[in-house]
């Protein structure tokens, strides 16, 4: 029996009647920050360079994986094997050029990007699929498209900021972590939350996409 069986054996028998209390109440919603925090672990380890620490920490991610899964297998909604499947057909989807013999010879990398932004733009075109993420990371994924790109070629400072934007195209990185610093600070003063406004100004970005 492989490994992965046997961990999927190990969490059918966690969430079973005789299980484990902790283990069994759990749901997808209930799991939502457990998700998260795997994957900054993971990031953490990825950049300590630590290999065994890379492994366990995917391991831990894999774990909120499998438990995903095994909750969804008793609602009768998907399991396991069907969520393998699905991304591994995504794969082969995204990559015509090795699936589907499209291409002879070799193959460059713009070519390889340029494939797989098709096949992204088959698979869907709503952003609400990003809706779950971070504001940074949505606003900058959001640039990343092609609308984001023409907003920001179009873009116009409001005037009370048009100075400091002049100058913050000028600024090092250093400057900039400044500056960011500077607003969180500036939030927590008048008793606003960065994060909020940003989730704010990003939904207005994206409300019509």
């Amino acid at each position: 029996m492989s490994q992965i069986n046997e961990l999927l054996d190990v969490i059918h028998l966690l969430r079973s009647e005789n299980g484990c209390p902790w283990d069994k109440k759990q749901t997808h919603t209930s799991l939502i920050n457990y998700v998260i925090e795997e994957s900054y672990e993971v990031k953490d380890a990825i950049l300590s360079g630590d290999m065994n620490k890379i492994e366990e920490e995917l391991g831990d991610l894999l774990l909120q994986v499998v438990l995903h899964c095994q909750i969804a297998k008793e609602n009768d909604d998907f399991d396991f094997d069907s969520c393998s499947k699905k991304i591994k057909d995504k794969l082969i989807f995204r990559h015509p050029h090795i699936f589907r013999d499209q291409h002879k010879g070799p193959i460059s990398e713009q070519e390889v990007e340029a494939i797989w932004k098709r096949q992204k733009k088959k698979e869907s075109k709503d952003f609400n699929n990003l809706q779950g993420l971070p504001a940074l990371l949505k606003a900058d994924k959001f640039f990343n498209t092609e609308r984001g790109k023409n907003d920001i070629e179009k873009y116009t400072p409001p005037q009370k900021i048009s100075k400091i934007s002049e100058d913050f195209r000028q600024e090092r990185e250093e400057d900039i972590l400044e500056i960011a610093t500077y607003l969180i600070y500036l939030c927590k003063q008048n008793g606003h939350s960065l994060n909020y406004i940003m989730e704010k100004s990003v939904n207005n970005l994206t409300e019509n996409d």
